[in-house]
């Protein structure tokens, strides 16, 4: 069964937070390869830690699991002595969240985490510093998803997007190794927004839309954000736009100056219940501040439900 036919039949649950479900375990410094909480780069110095995640993600009830490699090309960006092993990164990554996919006793898809990086084109107004930027964000994207995709990904999730021209970027460097390598994935596209529907440089949903889809993107949705109560309306204005499939991750609300993020499990799914009973979603699961428990209640509370209709066929 392929993805788009498996999403037709039932709503699949994306799994949850990595980052802050790392923090949680509060890991020694000695992991860390870099100085700073790189968490990427304990897909080589603490693999075990990140498959454990990975199979209590699975054993909530996860269906895809995000792999954790959202900031290499960040680590690329920051610490130049790391640029060689972006693709290492990525790759250990995915092996990991593959590995941790294949062992379990049901149909685990794995998709490859791409971040925006800390670096926003968009505040460049000189031509020539775009393009400069451009090149550079190109280059470890290349490394980034080549790895992803050794590393056995089975779909390429874009997340986190809040920049129109890094998005862009990412999708010209996806375009352009899928015609090198003769190969297609199917690319998952998620935004975040703020409260009046716009990412940070401005573009709304519907310009997002229209602006960015290609025949490999095989669905739209919003991640983080500012929680799961306010994005509804979000959800019933992307509806509109498109007939691909829709996901959804939110974050479990702002956290506060002790890092506590105020979404319980029972808040965020009494939230989504209404999305999930009106057959408006394709995939939900959890961003930032989410936890095994959020998950497990988003699964159980989505089985046997009907997802979203959509007409969308990836024949590429």
């Amino acid at each position: 069964m392929t993805f788009l036919e498996d999403l037709k039949k039932r709503i699949l649950i994306m799994d949850g937070a990595m980052a802050t479900t790392i923090k949680s375990y509060h890991i020694p410094s000695k992991y860390f390869l870099i100085k700073g909480n790189y968490y990427e780069t304990l897909n080589l110095s603490y693999p075990e830690l990140i498959k454990n995640i990975h199979q209590k993600y699975i054993e909530a009830g996860a269906d895809i699991l995000k792999t954790n490699t959202f900031n290499c090309s960040n680590i690329a960006l920051q610490n130049p002595k790391f640029i060689d092993m972006v693709y290492t990164l990525s790759k250990e990554g995915a092996k990991i969240a593959r590995e941790s996919a294949d062992i379990s006793m049901k149909k685990i898809y794995v998709a490859g985490s791409i971040g925006p990086t800390n670096t926003s084109l968009s505040k460049y107004k000189n031509l020539s510093e775009i393009e400069k930027n451009f090149n550079i964000l190109k280059s470890t994207y290349y490394k980034h998803i080549n790895g992803l995709i050794d590393g056995g990904v089975d779909i390429l999730l874009i997340e986190t997007i809040y920049d129109y021209l890094n998005a862009q970027c990412i999708i010209s460097v996806i375009e352009d190794i899928f015609h090198k390598r003769n190969i297609f994935l199917p690319v998952m596209l998620s935004f975040t927004i703020n409260k009046n529907g716009k990412i940070f440089t401005g573009q709304d949903i519907k310009y997002l839309v229209c602006n960015l889809d290609r025949k490999f993107v095989v669905s739209f949705g919003f991640n983080c954000s500012f929680g799961s109560k306010g994005i509804k309306i979000f959800i019933k204005l992307l509806e509109s736009l498109t007939t691909k499939p829709i996901s959804l991750h939110p974050n479990a609300g702002f956290p506060d100056i002790n890092e506590y993020y105020p979404e319980t499990p029972e808040i965020m799914l009494e939230n989504l219940k209404s999305l999930i009973e009106n057959s408006e979603l394709n995939l939900i699961g959890g961003c930032c501040g989410t936890s095994f428990e959020h998950i497990r209640k988003l699964s159980i509370y989505s089985k046997n439900k009907t997802p979203r209709n959509f007409t969308f066929c990836f024949d590429i």
